[in-house]
Formats: C-alpha cells, structure tokens, sequence
C-alpha cells in the first residue's frame, strides 16, 4: 500500500519565499516612513537585531526564515519601525521563536550517510515526501542511523527511537531496524515526513521549558494520510522490531 497521490501539501513551503531581500527592504522601509539598511543572516542564536541611527535611519538584520513572514508579523514589524512599543514586538518575538534554534558551532562535522537499505532506499522516500508536502523544498540530508539491523534478541523493549533531527547538521537520521520487509513502506514514509517536519516548525521554548511538538507542528502533521494508524503502528511495531 502507497500513500495516496492525492494528499494536500503544506501550506508553510507552498507559494514559497514571500520576500526577496530588496522587496522585503522596500516593503519594510515604505511601510515604517523609515531608511532601511537591511542584511539576512543564518545566525539562529539572534534571529533579528534593529539599530536605530540618525536621521530615520534603521539597520536591521533578520535569519533569512523572515522571507516566510506572514502579512501580520511584518505588519507588527513595520508599525514597531514607526514607533516601538513592546505589545506590538510581541508578535515579531513570537515568530522568531518559530525559526530553529541553533547553538552556536564553528563547522558542524558532515558525517556519511547512507540512504541504501537492504529493503528500502531512504533517498528515494525523502524525495518522494519532499516533492508531495513540502513543494521539494527542505534541504537535509538523510540516512540510516548507525546500530544494529537484527540478530540476538534482547530484553523486551519499552520504547523505541524511530527517527531523529538534528537541526545543526540538518541531518534525518532513521532506525535501520525498519529496514525489513515486513515494515510497511507507508509507516517509513510517515517517520521521514516526521522528521523532516521537524526542520520546518522546529522546538519553541517557553517558561524554561523546550517543546518539541509545538501546536503548530502537532496541526501540520495533520496532513499525512492515516496518521490515526500510523501512530498505533508507532505503539505496535515495538514488539516486532524487538
């Protein structure tokens, strides 16, 4: 059994960037009655810095996700350029806490995967569920994770880790214990979409506390067929793999 063709791609990377850098500079500029001097960074640690500078003129810097904005948080952006108030930065905050966080790292080591299974080939799936939801635009990697695929059998297993992201590395990384005919290949393509999911709505924060399925992610992931199913196999499949 495939996943149905006919499942409705997310809406985060469907009409892609709303912005280019200089479109978004005039846009912010016309919008504030302000001099825009504006930079996009990759920095995850400070998503946005305003430097407010002499005869109307502002240097901002903004992680490139601001490309993605909706209407509404470069609204509160515009209106915060025109006169700062902190209620209308709150909905600025809101939306950079959505971006992923990154610890700060010099260059992340680019370890080798491998995608080729003795069953199922994980580039093959990425790509499959990268061109149906996402519009083919996440950029990670993927590959099978390092352990064993089978053999003695151990205790009985109480848990499982299906899948990981690691968002410094962009790295999908899946358990090779899936890599098994009797796996069903919609439940591998559910675990990659999980994952990959993960690079797009990525842990928040909030009272010292790090959430790693926000409501957002929990509404996106909505969008996989059957996921009532897959998350029984999630619970079943424990004593199989075992």
């Amino acid at each position: 059994m495939r996943v149905a063709k006919t499942t409705q791609q997310l809406d985060l990377f469907s009409t892609g960037p709303t912005h280019t850098l200089e479109t978004l500079r005039e846009h912010l500029s016309t919008e504030s009655g302000r001099r825009i001097s504006l930079t996009f960074t990759r920095n995850r640690v400070r998503m946005i810095s305003l430097e407010f500078r002499a005869r109307n003129h502002v240097d901002i810097r903004l992680h490139e996700d601001f490309r993605y904005a909706p209407p509404d948080v470069l609204e509160a952006l515009c209106r915060y350029l025109h006169e700062p108030d902190d209620e209308i930065w709150k909905a600025v905050a809101n939306f950079a806490q959505l971006l992923p966080l990154q610890r700060p790292s010099s260059s992340p080591r680019r370890t080798p995967l491998h995608r080729k299974g003795k069953h199922y080939d994980l580039g093959e799936i990425y790509t499959r569920i990268n061109d149906r939801f996402f519009s083919g635009n996440v950029k990670c990697r993927i590959g099978w994770a390092r352990g064993e695929h089978g053999g003695r059998r151990r205790r009985r297993r109480q848990s499982i880790r299906y899948g990981t992201f690691h968002d410094e590395t962009r790295c999908v990384r899946v358990n090779p214990l899936l890599d098994r005919p009797d796996v069903p290949v919609e439940f591998l393509e559910y675990i990659v979409f999980h994952e990959m999911l993960h690079s797009v709505v990525p842990s928040i924060r909030e009272n010292g506390r790090c959430f790693h399925h926000p409501p957002a992610f929990r509404r996106l992931e909505q969008a996989f067929p059957d996921l009532d199913r897959m998350k029984r196999l999630c619970r079943t499949l424990i004593e199989k793999l075992d």
